[in-house]
């Protein structure tokens, strides 16, 4: 590949990072004080962060080699330079998306549901079961449900029929009353 085509993937990644980021923000000051709920930080979005992180510093030490191995005129004349760089900022990148939507709870809010940084309106979901109550013994200890709901508008090439939350038992009354006024509003004739 080209210079060109590595600076614009690098130019394209953090562009992306930040609109994530700004997007996200401007939701969550957009939803303040209309928050029902919070449920649980995802900790799979600070392993997955982790993973990045490590990547990002693997190839850095690789690119600070590249740097010293060759001379510094021809840099933008090696690939292998570039294909490390990118992949360097690329894995920078994704450390940034998911350190930043892990750090914020999933909610419920009086319009939706928020999970993994995306709002499902309630007019997306179309019914909910629960799973039988489990303990987790590791990073989050206590005893849990996992709260599936199905939707109504696939996502995704309506490949995406279903989201799944992990509530905390404190919670669970609570959660599944919300869930049955918007069922029981939804389902009832106009007035």
């Amino acid at each position: 590949m080209s210079d060109r085509v590595y600076i614009i993937i690098i130019v394209g990644s953090v562009i992306y990072t930040l609109l994530r980021i700004i997007k996200k923000e401007l939701d969550i000051n957009r939803r303040k004080g209309k928050e029902i709920v919070k449920l649980n930080k995802h900790m799979n979005r600070f392993l997955l962060s982790l993973f990045w992180l490590v990547l990002f510093f693997i190839w850095s030490i690789q690119l600070i080699h590249s740097f010293h191995s060759i001379n510094e005129g021809y840099i933008f004349y090696q690939a292998n330079f570039l294909f490390i760089c990118t992949w360097t900022i690329i894995a920078f990148c994704n450390t940034i998306i998911n350190f930043h939507l892990g750090w914020h709870n999933d909610a419920i809010y009086q319009d939706g549901i928020s999970i993994n940084g995306k709002v499902l309106n309630w007019s997306k979901i179309s019914d909910y079961n629960w799973s039988n109550k489990y303990k987790k013994k590791l990073i989050t200890k206590g005893e849990f449900y996992d709260l599936t709901l199905i939707l109504s508008k696939y996502t995704l090439l309506k490949l995406n029929r279903e989201a799944n939350l992990t509530v905390n038992e404190k919670d669970w009354e609570l959660i599944d009353g919300i869930l049955k006024d918007y069922r029981n509003k939804r389902l009832s004739p106009p007035v």
